[in-house]
């Protein structure tokens, strides 16, 4: 030993100080490709929060406006400043008409400084511990504080501007559900998700974007970027963390470095591994000669090759084609015809009519130009004309005419896809003084050979689960022709929902973030047995009434506990078709029922299609709210404005 180093000493103390070097400087480059890389991180986080912050913020802070509007009423203060403060009969009262169903009903007073609660009829109040939570939080003009897990209500405070010696809090209770959907699609990067720490009754909770119908007991996990949720709410903080961590350079780098420390160590050592590399050699050279001719042989083949370049996008085309038109002649197709093109040709070598975009970490999406949703598309002079002549000969709105199924599926797909839609408006009048209250928007389909009517394309669209389109198709042309650039139209608009819109909530939710100065001209018609379907719709269909917006029933049977349900559900009006109540007196005196408990309770009545004056004259003898038909005026592609009067 002493021999060889003696002879080697030299050689190996080189050896030594080049290995040391070589995983030095890999060490070196490994630790400050992670430090780069939790900047790199942290930096993307931080920017999640500053670009989510102005959302997140008007979100938070949006439940706080009914509040506010208390608070900014002398009124309604000045009755919470009586000798019996909250338990004066004045503050029942005034409470009573801003909880109402059409107003809030989630909404209650607490006094910290007395303990008085003032609660609307039939609330239940929270537990204790939100009262002595909200006390225990910094003193500010707004506080927010959450209980609960799975079941987690969020309560807003808001300190009102009475007495010194009073502590009174205007108090609105909302549940994560009802404010899971905001939360959940607040944007960010794919890899990024939102979390908020929020003051709870057991001292901390974390609210997460991916967990969003749950409050998490306890704080965050430590490694977050934080900021301030809201400035109205200094104990909230929004917390950015990522799901996965990227990859990208950064791995790409890492590789690298492995690579350089791997090839450094073999060629330091390269010398001294002779015998290792020939006891390899023999045993891998049987193999590689073989191993090269089967390489050859296939790239040879693979060369010779010719495939044509594909049209994904076409491909993807022509089967949803398929999918959707299967006997439609005017979009299938024979290879034995030829006279028609054979979309096939296309998907070869064809332009590039479609994009595609990298999302990272191998996630591709590919688009097509133009979006899907229906576009606005004015209709021709001639179907505008045709229109005009079927209403003005007195045609019904849902006589058919004899047309080939497939011809009429393709027309109405045609329509939907295109745009190609016609709003009709048909008056509701006023029984009282005969002024026009609203007008309820209809819909006929019409290209270039002329209107479609409803009896001809409803059927088809709900064979083809495309209800919800048109209503959305409707809701669009009304926004276009009433509310832009500031307009709104001089009557109530009543809309459709069908029941594959009520199961799309993301319809509803579309229609609810158009905000009060829409919502306020606008009812909803839905159907008796369809509102209480899905209980998310049924939230969505109360926030519209909170935006200002009105809900319709339409009248199935069911007598006093169906009428008695809808004022409960706080619908706004009940819907009755007279001509199934006027064939016979016991239906006669049913429907009188109907329509005299309906006042009693407070619920407003629209009687619709009256269709001659025996009719009018049994709804108004019913005391009905308001008329409407084709005695009282028919469909017209203006809107009506005028009172019943007028036409005489």
């Amino acid at each position: 030993m002493r021999a060889l180093v003696a002879a080697h000493g030299k050689e190996i103390i080189l050896k030594g100080l080049a290995l040391i070097m070589v995983w030095g400087l890999g060490a070196f480059a490994w630790g400050s490709l992670n430090a780069w890389h939790k900047y790199k991180n942290k930096q993307r986080l931080e920017i999640a929060i500053l670009a989510a912050q102005p959302m997140v913020t008007d979100w938070l802070q949006a439940p706080l406006q009914p509040l506010e509007q208390i608070a900014a009423t002398p009124e309604f203060i000045a009755t919470l400043q009586t000798p019996l403060g909250l338990a004066s009969p004045a503050a029942e009262r005034a409470l009573a008409q801003v909880t109402s169903p059409q107003a809030d009903p989630d909404l209650f007073l607490y006094d910290a400084a007395s303990g008085q609660t003032l609660l609307p009829l039939g609330f239940t109040p929270p537990a204790a511990e939100v009262f002595t939570a909200l006390t225990k939080l910094p003193s500010t003009t707004a506080k927010l504080i959450t209980a609960g897990s799975r079941t987690g209500m969020v309560y807003y405070a808001l300190r009102l501007p009475t007495q010194p010696q009073q502590q009174v809090y205007a108090i609105r209770a909302r549940s994560i559900r009802q404010l899971a959907t905001a939360f959940q699609q607040t944007p960010v990067a794919d890899e990024v998700t939102l979390q908020l720490q929020l003051p709870h009754t057991e001292g901390t909770a974390t609210w997460h974007q991916n967990e969003p119908l749950r409050l998490q007991i306890g704080s965050a996990a430590p490694a977050l970027v934080e900021g301030l949720a809201s400035p109205v709410f200094p104990n909230v903080q929004l917390q950015s963390a990522f799901t996965k961590l990227p990859a990208g350079v950064a791995w790409g780098l890492r590789a690298i470095i492995i690579l350089w420390v791997l090839c450094g160590t073999l060629l330091v050592l390269w010398p001294y591994t002779a015998g290792v590399r020939a006891v390899l050699w023999q045993r891998v050279a049987p193999w590689l000669g073989p191993l090269a001719a089967k390489l050859q042989q296939l790239w040879e083949m693979l060369a010779n090759l010719k495939l044509p370049k594909l049209n994904l996008g076409k491909l993807a085309e022509i089967f949803k084609a398929w999918q959707t038109n299967a006997n439609n002649p005017a979009t299938s197709w024979s290879s034995s015809t030829a006279t028609q093109a054979n979309p096939v040709a296309e998907l070869i070598a064809g332009p590039g009519t479609y994009s595609a975009a990298d999302f990272g970490s191998g996630n591709m999406a590919v688009t097509t130009p133009a979006s899907n949703r229906p576009k606005l598309k004015p209709l021709g002079q001639t179907a505008v004309q045709s229109i005009e002549k079927d209403l003005a000969s007195g045609k019904p709105l849902n006589e058919s005419e004899e047309v080939s199924p497939d011809v009429l599926k393709a027309r109405v797909q045609r329509c939907i896809r295109q745009g190609l839609l016609e709003l009709l408006y048909q008056p509701m009048y006023r029984n009282d003084n005969g002024a026009v209250e609203g007008n309820e928007i209809l819909a006929r389909l019409a290209d270039a050979s002329g209107p479609i009517a409803p009896g001809q394309f409803i059927p088809v669209l709900a064979a083809l689960n495309q209800i919800s389109s048109l209503d959305a198709l409707v809701f669009e042309h009304t926004m276009s022709a009433h509310f832009a650039a500031g307009k709104s139209p001089p009557v109530m608009l009543s809309l459709n929902i069908s029941g594959t819109s009520l199961e799309d909530l993301g319809y509803l939710r579309d229609v609810a973030q158009r905000g009060p100065s829409v919502l306020k001209h606008l009812m909803f018609e839905v159907r008796s047995n369809e509102v209480v379907r899905d209980p998310n719709a049924l939230q969505l269909l109360k926030a519209l009434q909170r935006q200002g917006g009105r809900v319709a029933v339409d009248y199935f049977g069911g007598g006093n506990a169906m009428i008695e349900a809808s004022k409960a559900l706080g619908i706004d009006y009940i819907k009755i078709d007279v001509m199934r109540f006027s064939s016979s007196s016991a239906l006669k005196n049913e429907f009188n029922e109907v329509c005299a408990l309906a006042s009693k309770i407070g619920l407003a009545v629209v009687v619709e299609k009256i269709e001659d004056k025996e009719m009018e004259s049994l709804a108004r003898r019913a005391g009905a709210t308001l008329l409407q038909g084709y005695g009282m005026g028919k469909p017209t592609p203006t809107m009506m404005t005028l009172p019943l009067s007028a036409k005489m």
